[in-house]
């Protein structure tokens, strides 16, 4: 069935009739979808605030990713922690829990996205420790659009060693253009010997489904978001890595403490905490222990590195372990709602920005629906 493009109008036109039907209009040619819009540029820019009404989850998280990430204080901290950690031979660098032991290593723990691969080479070089004393972690963040080959190259270089101990995919939208393709050329490194071993971050199930079906060398990690107000709608990829002798390293373990204090946390960890006579931190460092993750934590401040190193001796019930999973259930959820709120929040301010400019310049909200609507219909 044949379809047509609405005439276009200018500001002074008189407004058109509402049509009796959506049907699909079409592309003029090939133009983008913008290209029926109405000239009038308030009504355009209108019509675009009223589409970030119903902006997508995904599209809010980018905001907070591009807002919040470069300016995180635990950046800053893990760049303070590597120097301090080769000018002071009593600092430990990093952190490295498993399910039967503690073990503090060397480990610079770096990324391109950090920018901190340029400071890890020079603490490397001024501190007088051998390669084989350091275990280097960096990964690849698709920074300045640089692929794979290219990219380890340059970490290498900027670290100023021969290879990295291990490389790792820093989210799964950077596997461009496939996730096959990708790893290919992470395997392509570990034959090239710039790395011993590859890995990948952020990857979810079917992620790894995905990678495992054509991948010559398994991913030896997964570095994954892990801590009790994550742990329900994280289990899935824990217990797959687990099946597939994937290791989980888990960062951001101790953000219900430093981000989401006064939680329901709060309660279990304490009273755990004064009977086992450790600290809250510790106790949480030890579920995540529990829960079969190595846990890659940082800090500019010795004692707290000397606290960590202890909650590798701590050894939780099943009780304990069952009353930390309950509450953190719990904050998950009261995290959630409180989001949704914070995103129902900006989704009205918007609205009545929307609302405010259309009654200021005299535009009908009606018609601004309209092709908001037939924007979707195509």
């Amino acid at each position: 069935m044949a379809t047509t493009t609405p005439t276009r109008s200018s500001s002074t036109s008189p407004p058109e009739s509402r049509p009796t039907s959506l049907a699909r209009p079409s592309m003029n040619n090939g133009e983008p979808w913008h290209d029926v819009l109405p000239e009038n540029t308030i009504l355009r820019l209108c019509y675009k605030a009223l589409c970030l009404i119903a902006v997508s989850k995904s599209t809010v998280d980018h905001w907070h990713y591009l807002i919040e990430r470069p300016i995180k204080k635990e950046w800053i901290a893990h760049k303070e922690m590597v120097v301090n950690r080769f000018e002071n031979m009593n600092i430990t660098a990093g952190l490295v829990l498993t399910t039967t032991a503690v073990f503090v290593s060397t480990t610079p723990h770096t990324a391109q996205g950090y920018r901190n691969e340029g400071e890890v080479g020079i603490a490397l070089h001024e501190s007088g420790l051998s390669r084989g004393d350091v275990f280097i972690t960096t990964k690849y963040s698709g920074f300045d659009g640089l692929d794979i080959p290219t990219a380890i190259r340059n970490s290498v270089n900027n670290i100023g060693t021969p290879y990295v101990d291990l490389y790792l995919i820093h989210n799964p939208r950077l596997a461009v253009p496939a996730i096959p393709t990708a790893w290919a050329e992470m395997e392509k490194v570990v034959e090239d010997g710039l790395a011993k071993s590859i890995g990948v971050s952020n990857f979810g199930v079917q992620d790894l489904e995905i990678l495992l079906e054509s991948a010559k060398i398994k991913p030896a990690v997964n570095q994954i978001l892990l801590h009790p107000y994550v742990y329900l709608q994280q289990a899935p990829i824990v217990e797959y890595a687990a099946e597939h002798d994937i290791v989980i390293e888990a960062y951001s373990a101790l953000r219900p403490l430093t981000k989401e204090p006064s939680g329901p946390l709060d309660a279990p960890l304490n009273e755990i905490a004064t009977r086992l006579g450790a600290t809250t931190d510790q106790v949480l460092l030890a579920w995540t222990k529990a829960k079969g993750a190595v846990i890659v934590t940082t800090s500019s401040k010795k004692t707290r590195l000397e606290g960590y190193q202890d909650a590798g001796d701590i050894e939780l019930s099943k009780e304990d372990i069952a009353a930390i999973d309950a509450a953190g259930a719990l904050g998950e959820k009261r995290i959630t709602v409180r989001i949704g709120l914070r995103k129902f929040g900006v989704a009205v301010l918007v609205a009545v920005a929307v609302l405010g400019l259309c009654s200021y310049f005299r535009i009908r909200i009606d018609k601004l629906i309209y092709y908001y609507v037939r924007s979707l219909a195509r």
